[in-house]
This record gives structure tokens, C-alpha cells and sequence, in this order.
């Protein structure tokens, strides 16, 4: 059930970061779908085909962090670069993230016996 496939997120990955994607892309991309979904409330599609347009850049990002995180001896520069990839993903899914209807409160509410 994935948001995308390689070739559609390849692009916009860091050259220096693409093998090692493509080698782990499925269980990248689970990942990186399940932050997504979690954070958003948009389900994962059976189907590429079928997910949002949004979508594929804050996964490519997301994926890219987490590449990250598994790789060795990356550049200072890189480190920087992949790190605001993340802050950018995380604006992006803030655009898209589902919140609490306008006009709904919280509720307060007595509890009978709770001081006795």
C-alpha cells in the first residue's frame, strides 16, 4: 500500500542518497507512509495511482531523512540539507493535516463524589 514508487520520488531525492533508497525503498516508504498517515489522517492507497498529489514531496523528503539516518559518514553539508528536507516535509503535511472542526470546545464537567 504505497503512497509512490521510485521513479516517481527519485527526483527529488539527493544524488547522494538514491542508492541507498532504491536498495531499501519499500520498507523506507512504509515508514515514511505511516508518519504520513499518522499525522495527516489520509490513508495509505492500494494503488500510487490513487494518492494525492501532495503527497509525493513530503514522502520523498520523509524518506530521504530516514535514508539518512541509516547512512554512514555523511557531509556537514548534507547532514544540513537532509534536516531541512525534514523541517519541509513536516510544513507540507501541516498544510494537509486534519484538525478539530471550527467551533467545537472542550467540555468541563462536575464529577459527583470526587472531593468526598
Amino acid at each position: 500500500m504505497p503512497f509512490a514508487t521510485y521513479a516517481d520520488i527519485e527526483p527529488l531525492l539527493p544524488r547522494a542518497l538514491r542508492q541507498i533508497v532504491q536498495q531499501d525503498f519499500a520498507q523506507l516508504e512504509a515508514e515514511a507512509a505511516k508518519i504520513i498517515r499518522d499525522y495527516t489522517q489520509t490513508p495509505i492507497p492500494a494503488d500510487p495511482a490513487d494518492a494525492p498529489d501532495w503527497v509525493r514531496t513530503p514522502l520523498a523528503l520523509l524518506i530521504a531523512y530516514l535514508a539518512a539516518s541509516a547512512a554512514s559518514a555523511l557531509s556537514p553539508e548534507l547532514q544540513q540539507q537532509i534536516e531541512s528536507m525534514r523541517r519541509q516535509a513536516y510544513q507540507i503535511l501541516d498544510l494537509h493535516r486534519k484538525r478539530q472542526p471550527e467551533g467545537t470546545q472542550a467540555r468541563l464537567g462536575q464529577i459527583e463524589g470526587i472531593y468526598e
